[in-house]
């Protein structure tokens, strides 16, 4: 049988159970009064994603702890609660991404001289469960590739990307893959070139070796990206031009405009998008901590 003293403990745990749970219901019934159905519908749908659950139960332990007195686990549990709802954010991410794109939002590739070359970066491609290439999140590279090359900006296109043995299941390395996309989309088989690199690093020094560093030559890869790249470009001695695809974050010379209240509340609910755009941020970053 419980002791008194377990029976208490197991009634507060209720109780704050209990008041969680009625808060929460009255934030939803005030969302449904003054926003409508159907924005309390995307909020809900947001909640009950993997992320959002993870979210709300972080909150719902760190408020148990907290009313249980248990400070030092109430403590780990809300910077995990924090972390999650910083790194999943809309607008968290939305900023770190801005701040790898915008160096290049005026940056159009095609307005611009003619180049020699350009060099299409890898990790635009994947590989379809029917054996066909296709494009990744990233697939705007090879369109761009092949558009400054039918727009008579460039004469060859030079594809980089190799697998990495033990990790990659792909059947061909990057560089195929999208040398095959870019034949599909009427690009010359004669006018393109596929060389290795297993990551940009790699990828840099077989540009600086095929070509030397005389030759000044375009970089195709995504806006995000640019930043890191352009850096390793410059440490093997690459003569680079910028040129980048794929955009993620908007432009910051937008008129500004009211926000939404419903919207607002959407974007600060931590989200997979979100989650996926930090990480690839903070990808980015540690990439240029150990140059690679």
């Amino acid at each position: 049988m419980k002791t008194p003293s377990e029976n208490k403990l197991d009634l507060r745990r209720w109780k704050t159970l209990i008041l969680v749970f009625t808060a929460g219901l009255i934030s939803l019934s005030v969302v449904f009064l003054l926003l409508g159905k159907t924005i309390s519908e995307k909020l809900l749908t947001e909640l009950v994603m993997p992320l959002g659950v993870i979210w709300l139960a972080l909150s719902l332990q760190t408020a148990v702890l907290i009313h249980q007195k248990s400070y030092r686990a109430a403590f780990l549990s809300a910077l995990t609660w924090i972390l999650c709802t910083v790194a999943g954010n809309t607008y968290v991410s939305t900023w770190m991404m801005r701040s790898l794109e915008q160096p290049y939002f005026t940056t159009d590739p095609l307005k611009r001289e003619p180049l020699e070359a350009v060099v299409l970066l890898g990790g635009a491609t994947s590989e379809a469960p029917n054996g066909q290439i296709q494009i990744n999140q990233n697939g705007d590279r090879v369109v761009l590739a092949a558009r400054m090359y039918h727009g008579g900006l460039t004469k060859r296109i030079i594809c980089t990307g190799a697998r990495i043995q033990g990790l990659s299941v792909l059947k061909m390395d990057e560089a195929q893959a999208s040398r095959r996309l870019l034949i599909d989309l009427g690009v010359e088989p004669s006018a393109i070139e596929t060389y290795g690199g297993r990551n940009t690093s790699e990828e840099m020094s077989a540009i600086a070796k095929e070509l030397g560093s005389a030759t000044e030559v375009g970089i195709i890869t995504s806006a995000w990206h640019l930043p890191r790249t352009m850096t390793l470009a410059e440490r093997t001695g690459i003569r680079a031009i910028p040129l980048p695809s794929n955009f993620n974050s908007g432009s910051m010379d937008q008129p500004p405009t009211p926000t939404p209240i419903g919207k607002i509340l959407l974007r600060c609910i931590p989200n997979q998008s979100a989650l996926s755009t930090t990480s690839r941020v903070v990808r980015e970053f540690l990439g240029r901590l150990v140059k690679r």
